[in-house]
């Protein structure tokens, strides 16, 4: 289950098993009674929905947000969650007792520049890692993304990688891994500039 962005959906009684959700997106969307079990889910994101009886078991959660949720017997059993928002929710309703969590953020008062340039750091080598296939489509969203909301192109791409700028493959940039992890925190309206990457000019990629 990858690169789906779906809406109004309402899941009653349904149990997902071993998936693998990559790059998936639920808006305003309903849980009841839905378990995922032993399931990797990585950049998903949960916007203006409802659950009852919503649990994940044994999953494994990385960049994944849950935004503006209404949660009534929901619980992370036994997973193993990083980096991942419950905000602007009633977050105290998710039983996350028995599982370990690194960094879930439920407000953006907690995200700090110093979090966000790790995070970067992890994405870029995480995307060079995916097969070729997932690589090449992850590398596509993220530069759609970029068209999308009018970012302006990261200058580094004009030097450092001109050569590979316009190949599919081209290594992803660190603007362009920027662009994705601030769009999963604040959308297009970012609080801050983060800082200076070495790769970036003066000019570049400017919110």
């Amino acid at each position: 289950m990858q690169f789906f962005d779906i809406s109004g959906m309402v899941f009653d009684d349904i149990n997902f098993k071993n998936c693998s959700l990559f790059f998936c997106t639920f808006r305003n969307c309903s849980f009841r009674n839905v378990a995922f079990d032993d399931c990797t889910v990585y950049s998903g994101s949960f916007y203006t929905g409802a659950a009852d009886g919503l649990i994940f078991e044994n999953c494994e959660l990385e960049l994944t947000l849950f935004d503006s949720f209404q949660f009534s017997r929901t619980s992370m059993k036994k997973c193993r969650m990083q980096w991942c928002g419950i905000m602007n929710s009633n977050h105290v309703s998710v039983d996350l007792s028995t599982s370990s969590s690194f960094k879930t953020i439920t407000d953006l008062s907690q995200v700090t520049p110093a979090d966000i340039e790790y995070i970067i750091s992890v994405v870029m080598g995480k995307v060079e890692r995916l097969d070729m296939d997932m690589r090449l489509k992850v590398k596509e969203i993220i530069r759609a993304d970029i068209e999308r909301y009018k970012l302006k192109n990261p200058e580094e791409k004009q030097g450092k990688y001109s050569s590979a700028g316009t190949a599919p493959d081209a290594p992803l940039t660190y603007g362009e891994a920027r662009g994705m992890v601030e769009g999963f925190f604040y959308g297009t309206q970012s609080p801050y500039k983060t800082k200076k990457h070495p790769y970036e000019t003066s000019g570049g990629y400017k919110k």
